[in-house]
C-alpha cells in the first residue's frame, strides 16, 4: 500500500514539495507533509497513520514533517517538566505541613479552647491559610526550602519523642472514613478556591495557569484531584436501590452547571472556551462522570475489579487521542458550528475522567477497613500505597518523555500525575497524623465527649475531632465550599479588579475571601447543616 493510498482512504490531506539539498551532487529530498494546521479544511493524519506513511517514504529516501508540531507534544525539555511537576507537588504539601501546625498548636492550647470552638476556628485559619496564600503567590519559589525545613524539623521531633517506640503498641482508628480522607479532600477543596481567585492576581506563578494542549500546571491538577476526591467516598454500585443515592448528587451538580451556562450567557461573559468548550463546564464534567463512572463500576463484580475496569477504559481512551482525537480537540481551527465541536474538550476528556473516577474509587475501597488496625495492619497499607506511589511516579515520567500529560483531553499522562499526587499526600497525611501526631499527642472524640458533659459546654461531638476543625468543616460541604467561592469570586472581579493590585493587596483580599468562604462552611457545620 503506498502513501497516497494511506491518506486518501482516511480523506485527509497529503501534501509533497521538493527542495534542494546542501549535499555535494545536488540531489532532492521529498518532503512530506501531514499536518497542514493552516488550512481550516484541512485536518491532520493520526499517529499511527503518520509512522506507517512517514516508515513507507523514508525507505524511498524522502523524508517526514509535521508543521504544526504543538499539537502533539509540549516543546518544553523533558526534565524541566519533571521538575515543574515535583514544584507543583510541594505546593500543595505546604497545606498539609500548616494543618500539621495546627493541629499541634492546637492541640496544645486545648484546654483553653476546649469550649472556644469559633476562637480555634480563628487560629485556625490563620495557621493554615496565610502559608497556603502566599506558597501560590509571593513565596512560591520557596516552597522546596519549606518543605525540606519541614521535613527536618518532623523527624528531630520524632526522635526526640521516641515515637517509632510507642508507634508498634498502639492502635489505629481508620473506619469507613479514615480521617486522611477527610485531610485530602479539605486540601483539595482548600486549594481549589484559593486558586480560582488567586489566578486574577499579577503575582500568581504564569507556569500555574491552565494549560491548553500539553503541559502540566497546579490549576491543571484542579479538576483531577476533585474527581478523585469524589471518587474515594464512593461506592460500587450493586443494587438497583443504590440509584436512588446517585440521583439527588448528580442532579444537583448537573443543575448547577446548566445553571452557569445559563447565567453566563444572559450576562454575556466570554469564558475559555479552550477549558472546557462553549457550553460545557467543570460541573457538568463531575456530574457526568459520577453518573458514567457510578453505571460502569456495575460491571465489576468486585471491588478488587474496579482497579482492572479503570485501566481498561483509560487504554480505550488513549488509544482513541492516538488514532486522531487529540487531533480533534486541539486543533484551533475547526470550527464550533455543533454542540459536538462547540464542547469538544469536555466531551472528548470525559472518558478519561470517567476511568480516574473508577479507580479512586478502588482506591477508596482500599482504605476503608475495620474501626481499628494494628501497626502491621497499617504497615500492609503503607506499602501497596508506596507501591503505587513507585508506579504512578514511572508512568509518569514515561508519559512525560512520550505522549506527555494533557489535562484538554485528561490522557493516560494526566490520569496517572493525578493519581500520583492523591497517593503522595495520602502518604504523607498518615505519616504525619497517624503515625506521628497521633501518637505523640492523642486526640480522641471520646476524650472530648467526656468534658462537654462536665459542664464546660453543651456541643455535640462533632466539634471536637482529630482532624483541624476548619477543614472538617470545608470536607462536610465541599460542593457547597466550591459553589459560593465561585460567586465570591465573580464579585471580586468585577468590582476590586485584582489584575491591578499590588502584592500586599492580592493577600489581603485573599485572606478575607477566604475568611468569608470558610466561616460560612464553620456555620453550616456547627449546625450540622449537610447541603452538598
Amino acid at each position: 500500500m503506498d502513501v497516497d493510498k494511506v491518506n486518501n482512504s482516511i480523506g485527509l490531506f497529503y501534501g509533497r514539495k521538493t527542495v534542494s539539498s546542501n549535499s555535494a551532487e545536488g540531489d532532492n529530498i521529498t518532503f512530506n507533509r501531514y499536518c497542514n494546521a493552516y488550512e481550516p479544511e484541512q485536518h491532520c493524519l493520526s499517529i499511527f497513520a503518520q509512522l506507517l506513511a512517514c516508515r513507507q517514504v523514508a525507505s524511498g529516501g524522502g523524508r517526514c514533517y509535521k508543521v504544526d508540531t504543538e499539537m502533539f507534544l509540549d516543546d518544553t525539555p523533558k526534565q524541566a517538566v519533571l521538575i515543574k511537576l515535583c514544584h507543583i507537588f510541594c505546593t500543595v504539601v505546604v497545606t498539609l505541613i500548616a494543618a500539621a501546625i495546627s493541629r499541634i498548636i492546637t492541640q496544645k492550647m486545648s484546654s483553653m479552647l476546649r469550649c472556644r470552638h469559633w476562637l480555634k476556628f480563628f487560629i485556625e485559619f490563620i495557621l493554615i491559610t496565610l502559608p497556603s496564600v502566599i506558597s501560590v503567590n509571593i513565596a512560591n519559589a520557596y516552597v522546596e526550602h519549606f518543605g525540606c525545613l519541614a521535613l527536618v524539623v518532623f523527624c528531630a521531633i520524632i526522635c526526640w519523642k521516641k515515637c517509632d517506640q510507642y508507634v508498634l503498641d498502639r492502635e489505629f482508628e481508620f473506619g469507613r472514613r479514615p480521617q486522611v480522607f477527610t485531610l485530602l479532600r479539605a486540601t483539595i477543596s482548600y486549594l481549589t478556591v484559593l486558586c480560582i481567585l488567586a489566578i486574577d492576581f499579577e503575582n500568581f506563578p504564569k507556569f500555574f495557569r491552565k494549560t491548553h494542549r500539553y503541559g502540566a500546571s497546579l490549576m491543571d491538577t484542579g479538576i483531577g484531584l476533585f474527581v478523585f476526591s469524589m471518587g474515594i467516598v464512593s461506592q460500587r454500585l450493586q443494587k438497583p436501590s443504590h440509584l436512588n443515592r446517585l440521583l439527588l448528587p448528580v442532579g444537583c451538580i448537573l443543575t448547577l452547571g446548566l445553571l452557569r451556562t445559563t447565567v453566563l450567557a444572559l450576562i454575556d461573559y466570554r469564558q475559555d472556551e479552550r477549558e472546557y468548550g462553549v457550553h460545557w463546564n467543570a460541573f457538568f464534567t463531575l456530574g457526568f462522570t459520577k453518573l458514567i463512572g457510578t453505571f460502569l463500576s456495575a460491571v465489576a463484580r468486585s471491588d478488587g475489579q474496579l482497579l482492572l475496569l479503570g485501566l481498561f477504559v483509560l487504554g480505550t481512551h488513549e488509544i482513541a487521542l492516538q488514532s486522531g482525537l487529540q487531533l480533534f480537540v486541539m486543533d484551533s481551527n475547526i470550527p464550533r458550528d455543533t454542540f459536538a465541536t462547540a464542547n469538544r474538550e469536555g466531551l472528548c476528556s470525559l472518558p478519561g475522567f470517567v476511568a480516574l473516577y473508577i479507580v479512586s474509587v478502588y482506591f477508596g475501597k482500599h482504605f476503608q477497613t475495620r474501626e481499628t488496625l494494628t501497626f502491621s495492619d497499617l504497615k500492609k497499607i503503607l506499602k501497596s500505597l508506596i507501591i503505587g506511589i513507585c508506579v504512578t511516579s514511572f508512568s509518569v515520567v514515561l508519559s512525560v518523555m512520550t505522549v506527555g500529560i494533557a489535562r484538554v483531553t485528561c490522557n493516560v499522562g494526566y490520569v496517572v500525575w493525578i493519581l500520583n499526587i492523591a497517593a503522595g499526600v495520602s502518604l504523607l497525611y498518615i505519616a504525619v497524623f497517624d503515625l506521628a501526631l497521633d501518637t505523640i499527642w492523642p486526640s480522641s472524640p471520646k476524650m472530648a465527649g467526656h468534658s462537654d458533659r462536665d459542664g464546660c459546654c453543651i456541643l455535640s461531638n462533632h466539634m471536637h475531632t482529630r482532624v483541624p476543625l476548619i477543614m472538617e468543616a470545608v470536607n462536610y460541604n465541599g460542593l457547597t465550599f466550591f459553589l459560593v467561592a465561585n460567586l465570591l469570586t465573580g464579585a471580586v472581579n468585577i468590582y476590586l479588579k485584582p489584575e491591578e493590585r499590588n502584592d500586599a493587596e492580592s493577600i489581603f483580599i485573599l485572606m478575607v475571601y477566604m475568611f468569608l468562604t470558610t466561616t460560612a462552611m464553620f456555620i453550616l457545620y456547627k449546625f450540622k447543616l449537610r447541603i452538598a
